[in-house]
């Protein structure tokens, strides 16, 4: 695999720059051998680390505009976008990654997952997952794209959340969307809402690697709670064949709103 065919992309933006250094040392603690161009794409902070290019989209007008303005500046034709708050906390084995990433290209992929998440029941070759047509949540920010096709289902005006929402039905027609399996990439999610996660803190701290907690507050009470119940939701709902999770989410729909 060429190395300037794939990138590798940290997406952040000016106001999560507090996360930068303690991503950047787990990145290269367990990924010190990382061949890939790194980018680090923020609106107008640099990150003073000679590893990383630092790329600027200008004022945070809106997140997928700012995305765009950045995937304008890569010249590979594949992008891995990584997100600043999701923090790389095991060793990745580059042989593994090469082997499946060359099985992706091999069978033109557009997208794919890092992690067998949502579930699938089709898979390739080495354990490489397929997202059917129609099915939900089959985009994600994070993971590997082709980089022509993420900018053609990007929509100027919207946030992450949306895109993975939308991004889906865009996509619902198109083939190539891939997952791979557990375990490849062990990320830790330290923020939520713009709070740290406060066991997260500990965990990573524990590895010797240095956070500003005052920087931002942590999770706690009420918020706490219903960000542990949204992932426990999330988790569950997950568990269920996508063709039956979409049925019982149009129910849901029809109780709870009026359309």
């Amino acid at each position: 695999m060429k190395n300037d065919n794939l990138s590798i992309l940290v997406l952040s933006c000016d106001k999560y720059s507090d996360l930068w250094e303690p991503f950047f040392e787990c990145f290269f603690r367990y990924w010190p051998d990382c061949k890939f161009p790194i980018y680090l794409g923020s609106n107008n902070k640099i990150f003073d680390n000679q590893s990383v290019k630092t790329i600027l989209s200008g004022d945070d007008k809106d997140w997928s505009s700012s995305l765009l303005n950045i995937l304008e500046q890569i010249n590979s034709e594949y992008v891995f976008i990584f997100l600043e708050d999701f923090f790389l906390v095991d060793n990745v084995d580059n042989l593994k990654f090469d082997d499946l990433f060359n099985i992706l290209v091999e069978n033109d992929f557009n997208h794919c997952h890092i992690g067998l998440n949502p579930k699938t029941n089709s898979f390739i070759e080495s354990g490489i997952g397929i997202y059917e047509k129609g099915m939900p949540y089959r985009t994600n920010v994070f993971g590997l794209w082709k980089k022509s096709y993420l900018k053609n289902i990007i929509i100027r005006g919207e946030n992450p959340w949306n895109f993975e929402i939308m991004g889906s039905y865009r996509s619902s027609y198109d083939d190539g969307f891939y997952c791979i399996p557990n375990g490849i990439f062990k990320t830790m999610n330290m923020v939520e809402k713009g709070k740290w996660f406060p066991s997260n803190i500990k965990f990573i701290k524990n590895l010797g690697i240095c956070i500003d907690e005052n920087r931002r507050e942590k999770l706690s009470g009420f918020y706490f709670f219903k960000s542990k119940i949204q992932i426990i939701f999330v988790k569950l709902v997950t568990l269920i064949p996508y063709r039956n999770r979409v049925k019982l989410m149009n129910i849901i729909r029809k109780i709870l709103f009026s359309y």
